[in-house]
């Protein structure tokens, strides 16, 4: 890798999600929607979370669509025994931010505060 190269990497972590997620979604698009609103279930709770409740929460009975949703995010999760978490604080800190375009609400603090 020559440094042009280099120089064409994003810069931190957050830059290196924003550059991911845009990559793979339309903020605007069905795919992302689902997607937005599993990460908004897992953001909600400490603890993991099984794809069978997240599926059953966002109403997806045959378990498809949520779980084509955590396939496609499945390098930024800690995938289980079939539940899911965010593989790094920096994430959720990134997906906290509102300024950016996958902003996902449903957040909690380290201390277990919701979050707005």
């Amino acid at each position: 890798m020559d440094a042009a190269s280099i120089a064409t990497l994003p810069r931190g972590l957050s830059a290196l999600f924003l550059a991911i997620l845009q990559r793979r979604f339309d903020p605007q698009g069905a795919d992302w929607t689902i997607v937005r609103e599993l990460l908004e279930m897992i953001l909600a709770t400490r603890a993991a979370l099984p794809v069978e409740l997240a599926a059953k929460a966002g109403g997806d009975r045959a378990q498809y669509a949520t779980r084509r949703a955590v396939e496609s995010i499945s390098d930024l999760l800690n995938v289980h025994d079939d539940e899911v978490r965010l593989f790094h604080q920096t994430l959720v800190d990134f997906l906290r931010q509102p300024d950016t375009p996958f902003f996902s609400k449903g957040s909690f603090d380290e201390r277990g505060n919701k979050v707005r």
